[in-house]
C-alpha cells in the first residue's frame, strides 16, 4: 500500500479514566482540536499524522489512542471474516504480523469472544499471511480491538501503544502511588489556564507524582520523553513520520513556570520523588526554569516554609492508606490557620472524603487503583470550616 499523506485523516478515539472525559476535551482544545465529540471513556476527532503525533506526545491526560476503521453489521461469522478482510489492514500491519486481538461482545448474535477473535485471526492470515512459525510472540506487539454491539462491528487499530501514562521518568514508586494521568488531570481540572510562576504545594507528596506533573504540564516544550508509539510503526507512515515531527515541533505550547515543593512523612517516599525529579530533568532538551523540591516533614511543620498565596494540590491518605483520619485533620487544621494557601485540592476516598467539609466542592469523580475518588476543591473564598 502506498505511503500516506501528511494530509490523510483519521478518525481517532482518544481513551481516558471515567468522569475524566470533560477534561481531556479541554486539554485537547488547547491542543487546537475544536472539532471533537465527547464520548463514555474518551473523545473522538478526525486528525491527521502530524495532529496524532501531537496528541500521542503532548497530551498528559489521555491514556491512549486507537484508529476507528469503517464500521460494518455481522451476524454471522462469514460475513464477520468478510468484513474483516474488507478493512485496509495492510496501512497499519506489517506482511506476517499477527496483532493481539481484544474482543468485546454486547447484545451481538456473535457473543462469545474467543471464537470471534479466531475468525478475526483468520482473516486476519489470509490478509496480511500467517506469521513465521519460528518468530516468537511479542510482548508489546501490535494490537486491534473489536467491539461487538447490537451486531454491529466497531474495529480499531492501537495508535500509541504503551499506555500513555506511563511517561518514562517515574523509576521509583510509593505506597499507593498515582498514575500520572490521574495527577494530570487533577491540575488541570484545579488550574484550567495557569499563570506564570505558580507555587504549587503537596504536602502528601508521595513519590512527588502531582509535583512532576505539574512541571512537565509547565516545561512540556523543553523536556522530551523520547517514548516509541504503536503507529510509527505503520507502513503506510514510514516516508512522513520525520516530517509531521517537524509540524509537532514548531506546534508546541508556550511554556510556563512552576515552583514545586513537596513534603512527607515518610523519608523512603521523599527519596523516591527526588530520584524521579532527576529521571524527569535528565530528559530536558533545553534549560528548564520550574523547580521542585521534596521535604521529609509534617504538614504543620511545613506549612511555615509555605510560600503566602500558594495553590496546594494533593492525593491525603485514604483507603489503606488511611491513618484514622489523621492526615484529613491535620490538612484542615493548617487551612485554617493558613487561609491565604487557596485554591485547595485534594484528590479523596473512602472515609477521606466524608471527612472534608461542604465548603469542597467537588470538580470531578473517578477511579484510582478501582477505588471511588474525587477531587475535591477549596476555593479562595472557601474557610475549610467543618
Amino acid at each position: 500500500m502506498a505511503d500516506a499523506s501528511p494530509l490523510t485523516t483519521y478518525l481517532a478515539f482518544v481513551h481516558v479514566g471515567p468522569g475524566l472525559e470533560p477534561i481531556l476535551a479541554a486539554e485537547l482544545r488547547e491542543l487546537g482540536f475544536a472539532r471533537l465529540r465527547v464520548l463514555t471513556a474518551g473523545v473522538e476527532l478526525r486528525v491527521t499524522l502530524p495532529e496524532l503525533d501531537r496528541i500521542c506526545r503532548l497530551s498528559l491526560c489521555a491514556e491512549g489512542v486507537r484508529i476507528r476503521l469503517k464500521a460494518f453489521d455481522a451476524r454471522t461469522f462469514p460475513e464477520l471474516e468478510r468484513g474483516i478482510e474488507k478493512l485496509p489492514l495492510g496501512a497499519y500491519f506489517r506482511a506476517k504480523v499477527s496483532p493481539r486481538i481484544d474482543v468485546v461482545c454486547h447484545k451481538s448474535r456473535l457473543w462469545h469472544s474467543d471464537a470471534v477473535a479466531e475468525r478475526v485471526q483468520n482473516a486476519l492470515f489470509r490478509r496480511l499471511g500467517a506469521p513465521d512459525s519460528d518468530a516468537g510472540e511479542e510482548a508489546e506487539g501490535p494490537r486491534l480491538f473489536v467491539r461487538m454491539e447490537n451486531d454491529r462491528v466497531t474495529v480499531s487499530v492501537d495508535a500509541s501503544g504503551e499506555r500513555l501514562h506511563r511517561r518514562g521518568y517515574r523509576t521509583h514508586v510509593a505506597e499507593a502511588s498515582l498514575r500520572e494521568t490521574l495527577a494530570a488531570a487533577m491540575l488541570r481540572a484545579l488550574l484550567p489556564e495557569p499563570s506564570d510562576r505558580i507555587v504549587i504545594w503537596d504536602p502528601f507528596c508521595g513519590a512527588g507524582t502531582v509535583l512532576l506533573e505539574a512541571v512537565l504540564r509547565a516545561e512540556i516544550s523543553r523536556i522530551e520523553l523520547s517514548r516509541k508509539f504503536a503507529f510509527e510503526e505503520w507502513p503506510s507512515v514510514a516516508s512522513v513520520l520525520e516530517s509531521s515531527r517537524a509540524v509537532v515541533r514548531a506546534q508546541e505550547t508556550r511554556p510556563h513556570t512552576v515552583c514545586a515543593i513537596g513534603s512527607d512523612i515518610d523519608p523512603r517516599a521523599v527519596s523516591a520523588a527526588r530520584v524521579n525529579l532527576l529521571s524527569l530533568l535528565a530528559r530536558k532538551t533545553s534549560p528548564v526554569e520550574s523547580t521542585a523540591e521534596f521535604h521529609v516533614g509534617d504538614v504543620a511543620d511545613m506549612a511555615r516554609q509555605i510560600p503566602k498565596g500558594a495553590i496546594v494540590l494533593t492525593n491525603p491518605p485514604y483507603g489503606h492508606r488511611l491513618d484514622e483520619g489523621q492526615a484529613i485533620r491535620r490538612l484542615l487544621r493548617v487551612l485554617r490557620e493558613r487561609p491565604d494557601l487557596r485554591p485547595v485540592g485534594a484528590l479523596v476516598g473512602g472515609v477521606a472524603k466524608r471527612m472534608l467539609p461542604g465548603s469542597f466542592q467537588a470538580l470531578f469523580q473517578t477511579k484510582n487503583g478501582g477505588l471511588p475518588v474525587a477531587l475535591r476543591v477549596l476555593s479562595r473564598e472557601g474557610t475549610g470550616r467543618s
